[in-house]
């Protein structure tokens, strides 16, 4: 099987990925900043399961949002049985706090910190 790509366009060297994805999910009120991060820890066990998981060739990658329950679910699956650790944080803020919201949860994210959550 050929090398999993990056997504800019280079060939995974090694045997451990760190991913981070961003969202921000309109909200009442305001929005859900949300930054998570993940970590391959075997890519090659990845590989090997992602070539089980998904038998004939996509056109589009994997997006969580435009997949069925069954291939979320396998994708759950995976996750578990090949080792891979995330990490995400969440903030909700109006549209004009995004950006030191971002960096907020960035920096969490990088430092493995979780954050301030008020007293109720």
């Amino acid at each position: 099987m050929s090398p999993v790509p990056l997504s800019n366009g280079l060939p995974v060297v090694g045997d451990l990925v760190v991913v981070v994805d961003e969202s921000s999910p309109v909200l009442a009120g305001g929005v859900a900043y949300v930054v998570a991060a993940a970590a391959l820890l075997s890519v090659g066990d990845v590989r090997d399961e992602l070539a089980m998981l998904f038998t004939s060739p996509r056109k589009n990658p994997f997006h969580w949002s435009k997949e069925g329950t069954e291939t979320r679910n396998r994708m759950l699956e995976l996750i578990i049985s090949t080792g891979i650790v995330a990490i995400a944080h969440c903030k909700q803020v109006g549209r004009s706090g995004q950006t030191p919201a971002r960096r907020e949860m960035l920096k969490l994210t990088s430092a493995g910190r979780r954050p301030k959550v008020p007293a109720i």
